[in-house]
């Protein structure tokens, strides 16, 4: 590992802390922005990295779309239980659970965008244990063969992701708003250690 992204990792473990432990305090210069995420057998997702509660809360929510090989990356100060929902999504994702080393846990595969007008109580939610989650577009995990186990290689940066390749452009994220959602609501428990 080389001394800066060392140094980096260093200061992402010891990063401040939020009373509810969901998210990293902002204002740290040093926390990365962006992060590209290698996955055994060649994939690679370029994303976004969220760590106050106010991105972690907005997430990808009333965004377009992805665009291919985009993501968003919520990064937590320490392994723990997570919850996700797809509230306010306008398209399916599939949602990575991943340890504090890049190993995959729970991989959630087209986790549905709500009915219109659907209530909270009837909404997809997934449940994981991970220091890290990974938003990326629905099919994903599938078109890469990803497991549970497999182990990512993680590549922060201070610098961002540009606003123009995070999002797919609306010729792009049509047919996917177009498609009807599934009714159904996901859930699982989370894994313990």
């Amino acid at each position: 590992m080389m001394p800066s992204l060392l140094l980096l990792s260093v200061n992402l473990l010891a990063g401040s802390i939020c009373a509810a432990d969901t998210a990293v305090a902002p204002g740290d210069k040093n926390m990365p922005r962006s992060v590209s995420v290698s996955f055994p057998g060649g994939a690679k997702v370029q994303a976004e990295v969220v760590f106050t509660a106010d991105k972690m809360t907005r997430g990808l929510g009333n965004a377009r779309g992805l665009a291919q090989g985009r993501g968003m990356f919520f990064l937590y100060p320490a392994e723990g239980a997570r919850r996700f929902w797809m509230k306010n999504m306008l398209f399916n994702l599939d949602i990575i659970f991943m340890r504090h080393d890049g190993t995959l846990g729970r991989i959630f595969r087209n986790v549905p965008r709500p009915a219109p007008g659907a209530p909270d109580a009837n909404l997809a939610a997934v449940e994981g244990y991970a220091s890290y989650v990974l938003e990326v577009e629905a099919g994903f995990a599938d078109k890469n063969a990803l497991k549970e186990g497999m182990r990512a290689e993680l590549n922060f940066s201070t610098g961002a992701v540009s606003a123009a390749l995070a999002v797919a452009p609306a010729a792009v994220a049509a047919p996917v708003a177009a498609a009807k959602p599934a009714p159904v609501t996901k859930k699982a428990k989370g894994r313990k250690k």
